[in-house]
């Protein structure tokens, strides 16, 4: 039986979230833009912090460092690109290679763009944020987490 994933969940909700913004208006959008932004690098988070507490428990390592672990990948938030390779790295030297081997420009930007955006957002700041945009930057971060994902289960 496939373990069901809270972030499968998670990117299922945003993708009808970008379709119910494709049927607004531009002002709308825009708002919404704003709100699927925050929620994109939230999955990013929810992602990470679930294939990593999945790999431990696949293992059945032991109780001390599970806990050690679980509690370790709360803080782990604003995932720009050098601090998901040092992430990545603090598990295994093999999955941050792979990871820097595999992710292109282009991810690596959408990542970094995403989470510039969603602190600017949260603080506040008025951002210019096109849904086409953020549709493009999410696609990349789908391909980014893909390798992420690879690297941990390979």
């Amino acid at each position: 039986m496939t373990k069901r994933l809270a972030s499968d969940e998670y990117k299922r909700k945003i993708m009808n979230d970008f379709r119910l913004a494709e049927q607004q208006d531009g002002e709308i959008q825009a708002m919404m833009a704003r709100f699927l932004c925050i929620r994109v690098g939230g999955y990013v988070e929810v992602f990470i912090k679930e294939r990593i507490r999945n790999f431990v428990e696949d293992r059945k390592s032991h109780k001390v460092i599970t806990s050690y672990i679980q509690v370790a990948i709360k803080n782990v938030t604003n995932l720009n690109n050098d601090k998901m390779e040092n992430f990545l790295k603090s598990f295994s030297s093999d999955w941050s290679d792979y990871y820097t081997s595999h992710v292109t420009h282009e991810m690596k930007s959408s990542l970094g763009s995403i989470y510039t955006m969603r602190n600017n957002i949260a603080h506040g700041g008025n951002d210019s944020l096109s849904l086409l945009s953020l549709k493009n930057h999410f696609a990349n971060i789908e391909l980014l987490l893909d390798v992420i994902d690879k690297s941990i289960t390979k």
